[in-house]
């Protein structure tokens, strides 16, 4: 039944606006295609397989995590051949005010706009481009494997640039919608650290917005309380998602751009009105004006596990840190651009510590060392 209904809504959603413009007969030729020319990338801890149709893309562990076995070899989104669950929409509003939602990859050139078939391109063995054209705008979606020196080696570089071709600015949003599950689980459990920097357990609708202090790294695990597979999302510091919506996917991907939550609805259970068990979350992204004759703008995040790979097997603990790795001066040379908006900081630093092991520890005692010029 939940394969049918997610096959049903991801339709429901690539058709919604070009049901009125089709024959029948070419509906049927659409919903039967299912070739999808998949082209792929891996490293030793993650994978990812992407649509040579419509640019859509799995992301898999292979060791995943290199300290925990029960995370190997798990897909870390929801999976079927289309590779139309998890997807990417765009809202640009025009010099004259109106405003259009764009399916990344989506056909629109029946309705008199000029749109492109996705090219999809293997860069290298660790980065995937796909490219999309719509309306003077030139969409490419960069996928890639974080290097080994990076604090997010395990994950997968999510990027999206966008060139405008035409003669006048636009501006444009962006929603990463990620289809969350966990191998055969179609959902799990959100945590997210609150303003108190506090762990929040999420499993109901929900929206988060600037003022609830959106932080920079949140993960997703299949058990709150006993997790086998863990997978994070890490953002950019400075490049922050202004809204952050957590729901069932039905109701998340019953739209491009839009969400009400049903904040009642538990999507961790079978018994809510959709009677399935399935969790998703979209990222929103304000790209903001980009002008106009070959104006570019861009957007970043991060999704995967930390691969601990070099950290030793017989660690107990870990400790990730998530930080920018330089900073920036502003136009006037007289002071580094911001990062983070608490306290007076320029930039702030999140640490995630996992205890790995079965003993309880009361009191915990971290030293930060700062080098010289950096004030904690």
């Amino acid at each position: 039944m939940k394969k049918i209904i997610k096959r049903i809504i991801s339709v429901m959603l690539a058709l919604a606006i070009i049901i009125e413009f089709l024959p029948i007969t070419t509906l049927k030729v659409m919903a039967m295609e299912d070739s999808n020319g998949v082209v792929s990338i891996s490293n030793e801890y993650i994978s990812v397989d992407v649509s040579g149709k419509n640019g859509g893309f799995l992301i898999k562990t292979k060791e995943g995590d290199k300290l925990i076995k029960s995370d190997d070899n798990k897909a870390l989104l929801y999976h079927r051949d289309e590779y139309d669950t998890s997807f990417t929409s765009f809202e640009v509003t025009y010099a004259d005010g109106s405003t259009k939602q764009y399916l990344f990859g989506g056909s629109y050139g029946f309705l008199g706009m000029s749109s492109s078939d996705v090219e999809v391109k293997k860069i290298n063995e660790t980065e995937i481009h796909a490219v999309w054209e719509v309306n003077d705008l030139v969409f490419t979606q960069k996928l890639s494997l974080v290097s080994s020196g990076a604090n997010e080696h395990g994950m997968v570089s999510i990027a999206y640039d966008v060139e405008n071709k035409g003669s006048s600015p636009v501006s444009i949003k962006a929603r990463i919608l990620l289809d969350t599950a966990f191998d055969k689980k179609d959902y799990g459990t959100y945590q997210v650290v609150d303003a108190n920097n506090k762990y929040r357990s999420i499993w109901t609708e929900t929206v988060l917005t600037a003022s609830d202090s959106i932080p920079q790294n949140f993960f997703a695990c299949d058990d709150p309380y006993s997790p086998s597979v863990t997978a994070y999302t890490v953002s950019r510091q400075g490049q922050l998602p202004y809204q952050v919506a957590f729901g069932h996917w039905n109701n998340l991907a019953a739209s491009l751009f839009s969400f009400v939550p049903d904040t009642q609805l538990d999507f961790t259970s079978p018994s809510n009105k959709f009677k399935t068990a399935d969790s998703a979350y979209a990222l929103y992204y304000n790209l903001g004006s980009i002008a106009g004759s070959g104006g570019k703008n861009s957007l970043i995040t991060y999704y995967g596990v930390y691969s601990h790979h070099e950290v030793v097997s017989e660690s107990t603990m870990t400790l990730d840190i998530t930080a920018p790795t330089s900073l920036v001066l502003n136009s006037d040379k007289t002071a580094y651009e911001r990062l983070a908006s608490t306290g007076i900081a320029d930039f702030s630093v999140q640490m995630v510590l996992k205890n790995l092991n079965n003993v309880n520890y009361d009191t915990l005692t971290l030293a930060i060392y700062t080098s010289a010029g950096l004030m904690p």
